[in-house]
């Protein structure tokens, strides 16, 4: 299962942290930026994804963007350290998520799958009190690996010494990474729509769900 957007709420602990940075750097905060940085950070992660840009020029490009909306008085070095150090100490849950994975792992093996960065996963992981609940937790930028790349999905079955990919399923909320990254591994999907998207032509998850509730139901009973 994916972790951000996933487990983790990212758009509450995204906010929490860029206020602490603007707050650190003295700049005033606006809620616009909140809702800019997202739009930055999603393209950005989509490109990285897709294989076009790598993982620093992610980071430069989104930091550099940023600059743009904010204004010249802003240092993008400053905000990206800053950031990812506030974001690090970051844990919320979507409502259910918690409990729902320490009851899943009572009957089946969990890995996490993230494409984030190692200095901000790990910790956050950590504090998170789940960690203990994976047998493999596999993050991006430790393997200069990615999802959707079928080698990122190789790495982590090869992690849990290759358990049969049809007896699999891939749950998360990002129809390239975890859904289409799962299909070209041989696993079973499920697509978290928890913001009413479409589907993706092409990109038909196995199951579709709203929430962990639904999760529950699904693999619970």
């Amino acid at each position: 299962m994916d972790a951000d957007h996933t487990i983790f709420d990212f758009e509450v602990s995204q906010e929490i942290s860029l206020r602490l940075a603007f707050n650190k750097m003295g700049v005033d905060y606006q809620h616009q930026y909140g809702k800019a940085y997202s739009v930055i950070n999603k393209a950005a992660w989509l490109a990285f994804e897709r294989g076009e840009i790598n993982r620093s020029e992610l980071q430069e490009q989104r930091s550099q963007k940023f600059k743009e909306i904010v204004g010249e008085h802003f240092d993008p070095i400053d905000f990206h350290n800053y950031y990812i150090q506030y974001l690090s100490q970051q844990v919320h849950y979507y409502d259910d998520a918690k409990e729902t994975v320490e009851e899943l792992a009572n009957h089946y093996s969990l890995a996490m799958i993230t494409n984030g960065l190692a200095p901000v996963q790990r910790p956050r992981i950590q504090l998170s009190g789940i960690g203990h609940l994976f047998d493999q937790i596999t993050i991006s930028g430790e393997i200069n690996l990615a999802k959707p790349d079928p080698a990122y999905f190789d790495h982590t079955f090869d992690a849990l010494n290759n358990p049969e990919r049809s007896n699999t399923l891939v749950i998360g909320d990002n129809l390239i990474a975890d859904i289409h990254g799962g299909q070209k591994a041989g696993c079973d999907t499920c697509w978290i729509n928890n913001s009413d998207l479409d589907v993706f032509e092409k990109i038909e998850p196995t199951y579709i769900v709203r929430n962990w509730n639904d999760i529950a139901k699904l693999l619970l009973n």
